[in-house]
C-alpha cells in the first residue's frame, strides 16, 4: 500500500492535498519537537516493520508520544483518502 509521511512541521495541508492520491497520509498540524518526532516514528516504524496496517501504526506512534507525555503529541494526523 502506497502512503506517504511528511517529516516537516504545519503540514497537515500538503497532507489534505496529498490525500486525495493515496490511501493515507501523516501531517503534522503544527510544529513538533524532535523528541516527539523520534517517539512517534519508533513506535509507527516500529509497527511497520511488525507488519502492522497504517492506521493501527499511527495509532502506535501517538501511544508513545501519550505514554512519554509529550506537550505536542497531538501534532501528528492521520489523513485517509476521500
Amino acid at each position: 500500500m502506497i502512503s506517504v509521511v511528511l517529516n516537516s512541521c504545519f503540514s497537515e495541508t500538503q497532507a489534505i492535498a496529498i490525500a486525495r492520491h493515496v490511501p493515507y497520509v501523516v501531517g503534522m498540524t503544527s510544529a513538533i519537537s524532535t523528541k516527539a518526532a523520534i517517539q512517534f516514528s519508533a513506535g509507527f516504524y516500529g509497527a511497520i516493520a511488525s507488519g502492522e496496517e497504517i492506521p493501527r501504526a499511527f495509532e502506535l506512534g501517538e501511544n508513545l508520544l501519550n505514554l512519554n507525555n509529550l506537550p505536542d503529541r497531538a501534532a501528528p494526523r492521520l489523513i485517509g483518502k476521500d
